[in-house]
C-alpha cells in the first residue's frame, strides 16, 4: 500500500524523524499532549504537490508545514530521498538471502508525476544529487513515467 506523502522533521530542521503513516501517528501523539510540543516540529502533508504548484525559476523556494513554519523545499525533499534510500538499503539486508546490497549495485531511478514542469524535474535531480543518491552517471530521472516513489 502506498504511504501518504507526510513527513515529520525534528525541531532542529535537519533530521527526518518519520515518514508516511508513522509520521502521522507520531505527530498525532505530539499534538495530543497539552504542552504544545508538536508546534516545534515540522509536519508536512502532501508536500510533493506543493512543489508542483510552487516551483518556478527560484530554487530557494520554501514550503510551509501544517503550522505555517517553513523550510527550504530542497531540504524537505532531500531528507525524504535520503530516508527512502536508507530504508531500502536497511530492508535489503533483512530480505536478501546474501544479506547485503551495496549502492554500487543499484541504478537509482527517481520518478515524478508526468504533469510536473521541467523546472520541478530539475529540482528533484538536484535534491537527489545533494544527498548523494548517486553520481550523475548512475542517476536517471524518468520524466515521462507517471508514477512516483513517494
Amino acid at each position: 500500500m502506498k504511504a501518504p506523502t507526510t513527513v515529520l522533521i525534528k525541531p532542529d530542521a535537519k533530521t527526518l524523524d518519520s515518514f508516511g503513516y508513522e509520521a502521522e501517528s507520531k505527530y498525532s501523539e505530539l499534538a495530543s499532549d497539552d504542552n504544545n510540543e508538536h508546534k516545534r516540529w515540522y509536519y508536512f502533508r502532501h508536500f510533493k504537490m506543493m512543489l508542483h504548484e510552487k516551483i518556478g525559476l527560484d530554487r530557494n523556494i520554501e514550503l510551509e508545514d501544517e503550522t505555517q513554519k517553513s523550510l527550504p523545499a530542497k531540504t524537505v525533499f532531500s531528507l525524504v530521498i535520503c530516508y527512502l534510500k536508507e530504508d531500502m538499503l536497511k530492508n535489503s539486508k533483512v530480505r536478501l538471502s546474501s544479506g547485503h546490497i551495496s549502492e554500487d549495485d543499484i541504478t537509482w531511478v527517481l520518478t515524478v508525476p508526468a504533469i510536473w514542469t521541467d523546472a520541478a524535474k530539475q529540482f528533484m535531480r538536484e535534491a537527489a544529487v545533494e544527498v548523494a543518491l548517486s553520481n550523475p552517471y548512475q542517476f536517471e530521472l524518468l520524466s515521462i513515467y507517471v508514477q512516483y516513489i513517494f
